[in-house]
């Protein structure tokens, strides 16, 4: 797997020896990233069987220039899908191409289809019955999310903006996407293939819909794969099936393609290049950096969480590092390994990332920093990208100053891989119900969405409780049992080397209860005892979620972590101050 850019899209290549190529067009938002490890499962193997493939973010989505207020976003889209095409025969020299799209990139697929050379076949997964079902389910789903503070219906009044789980797009987007329609099987290739998720008809009226002439096929494990972004469980037998069908008829050649340079992303303020970081299963990360080149020699590493690849949610990080390098700050976002691009040595892994000790992994992404004349290197990372963070900083003294948003384990044991276990067994079961209430009619949707937007909180909450409560007992009896408490002695030991700590948290967090559980000694209000841990400071993000799916909850969190990284070795001047206004104001 290589990394490559088009057209200002950023994407991977997986090279194999074969003339056939496939582009997959994945989904929008939450679908997209739900989805990102089973694709990326389905690009390997299909690499293995001699298939090349190219998946990539379109523009203004992932890690491709633009962002959610381009005009003209789904001609664009489509647009990108027709580049992807073209980018394989020319630099891996295949002579028929086949789409693969997922959901919304189905519908996109289907509408680059026709103006596509040599494409051979068309395959689409889950696709909706059209645009405007796509969109009113997307809308659905964002409620159940996100409840408590849900942006469903919430529109900027300025810009008339839509928020979808966190994902933005301007009124202009949706209204494109609702005027997407099937085209007729007469404009597509031979050979379309539709493949079912659980307990729904839309396959069947979608190939009504074309005319009738599709192969329709179960997608078994889809409710399971696209329940969460980090309890996804990929449909192993499914993809493999799937490949094989894909694979038949592809010829072999002699060798793979050679590898083409991938070109950086400029923008108007920073520059970003792919990275390979570390041999047998790199760390892959995107490195960004001001535009006129690094003003100073600090970095802040960019840790993903759960399942959420290095973009970020809501394309989080990707905002945060263009944001750093206006003002002169370079960032690195990495994949950490499992997650995403980044694979274990020897494959991929199904044992959730973060039960394991990556502090080698990350030490030696430092590793990489301080040979490229890093000298003060600085690491975020939310839930279990900051327990990453916060365990390696104890081993690892090179390590400046941490960031740390939402954490709530500081010290994994049995009864958090517990709690972990019961959530991510909750959540295919709870994705199930949902897609059931939602294959109906409009109306009953809205009112199925509207009902479990109340019910799943509350069901959550009552397990959650019963969990905290037995987490409770099991850091008081570890406490007991070691004469000490290890988590007040790792920030202790952190602090005490000079590293400077930023705890963020939103209100009623689970994690703030972890917190107080292991530093109630050191808590003040919303704040740390300072004359007892001077390096630590803590901020409390209001009206906002775990993963900060609100606009203003991550633009708030941004600015936190930008003036915590610009507090190093140099003094803040008017222009650096006036870069970081405009930055805000972006």
């Amino acid at each position: 797997m290589v990394p490559v850019s088009f057209e200002g899209c950023s994407g991977s290549f997986h090279r194999a020896r074969g003339t056939r190529g496939i582009v997959i067009c994945s989904s929008f938002g939450f679908e997209d990233i739900c989805a990102r490890k089973s694709l990326v499962l389905l690009a390997h193997d299909l690499a293995a069987r001699g298939v090349n493939v190219l998946r990539f973010d379109y523009f203004g989505t992932g890690d491709a220039l633009g962002g959610p207020l381009h005009p003209q976003q789904v001609e664009t889209w489509i647009a990108n899908i027709r580049a992807a095409a073209d980018w394989l025969k020319v630099n891996a020299h295949v002579t028929d191409v086949s789409l693969v799209g997922l959901r919304l990139g189905a519908l996109l697929a289907a509408k680059a289809a026709p103006a596509i050379d040599d494409l051979s076949q068309l395959t689409l997964i889950a696709p909706p019955l059209s645009g405007k079902a796509w969109l009113r389910e997307a809308q659905a789903f964002s409620a159940m999310i996100a409840p408590p503070l849900g942006e469903t219906e919430a529109r900027s009044s300025a810009n008339n903006e839509i928020a979808l789980a966190g994902y933005r797009m301007t009124g202009e987007t949706a209204a494109g996407i609702k005027a997407l329609a099937w085209p007729s099987f007469d404009t597509l290739p031979a050979s379309v293939l539709i493949l079912s998720r659980e307990q729904t008809q839309e396959a069947e009226a979608v190939a009504e819909r074309i005319g009738g002439k599709a192969d329709v096929l179960p997608f078994t494990g889809y409710g399971a794969m696209m329940c969460d972004v980090t309890a996804s469980e990929p449909p192993l037998a499914t993809l493999a099936s799937l490949a094989e069908r894909l694979a038949r008829g592809n010829s072999l050649r002699d060798h793979e393609p050679t590898a083409p340079p991938c070109l950086p992303l400029n923008g108007p303020d920073f520059v970003e290049t792919p990275v390979h970081i570390g041999g047998d299963g790199p760390i892959n990360g995107i490195f960004c950096r001001p535009a006129g080149g690094e003003k100073r020699r600090n970095i802040i590493v960019l840790c993903n969480a759960g399942g959420i690849p290095r973009s970020g949610w809501g394309r989080m990080h990707v905002d945060l590092a263009r944001k750093l390098a206006r003002f002169g700050t370079s960032s690195l976002r990495i994949d950490l390994p499992g997650l995403a691009d980044s694979a274990w040595p020897g494959g991929p892994s199904t044992v959730a990332t973060i039960s394991q000790d990556l502090s080698t992994r990350i030490s030696a992404v430092i590793d990489w920093l301080k040979e490229r004349g890093f000298s003060e290197i600085s690491i975020a990372g939310a839930c279990s990208g900051a327990y990453h963070a916060f365990r390696t900083a104890l081993v690892d003294p090179r390590i400046d100053r941490l960031v740390l948003l939402n954490q709530v384990s500081f010290a994994w044991s049995a009864t958090h891989a517990m709690k972990l276990s019961a959530w991510q067994k909750s959540k295919a079961r709870e994705m199930q119900t949902k897609m059931s209430a939602l294959d109906s009619d409009e109306q009953a949707a809205s009112e199925a969405a509207k009902l479990m937007a109340r019910l799943f909180p509350i069901a959550k909450s009552l397990a959650r409780s019963t969990l905290e409560a037995l987490m409770s007992l099991s850091a008081k009896a570890n406490s007991v049992l070691a004469q000490q408490n290890p988590v007040e002695a790792a920030f202790h030991a952190i602090a005490g080397r000079g590293t400077k700590i930023l705890l963020v948290y939103s209100e009623n967090d689970a994690g703030l209860a972890e917190l107080e559980r292991h530093m109630s000694a050191y808590l003040e209000g919303d704040g740390i005892n300072a004359a007892a841990l001077p390096s630590v400071s803590k901020h409390i993000l209001r009206g906002a979620d775990h993963m900060l799916t609100q606009p203003q909850a991550r633009e708030e969190f941004s600015d936190l972590v930008c003036r915590f990284v610009d507090q190093r070795s140099t003094v803040r001047t008017d222009e650096m101050e006036r870069a970081f206004r405009a930055g805000q104001a972006a």
